[in-house]
């Protein structure tokens, strides 16, 4: 499954996050 890049909407699910870092709405890396 596609990981979403940093700056990207992630809602509560840091496994979805490229970097598996997830602020409560962004993805960060």
């Amino acid at each position: 499954e596609a990981c979403y890049p940093p700056g990207t909407f992630c809602g509560i699910k840091p496994g979805l996050c490229c970097s598996e870092l997830c602020l409560p709405a962004v993805c960060v890396g």
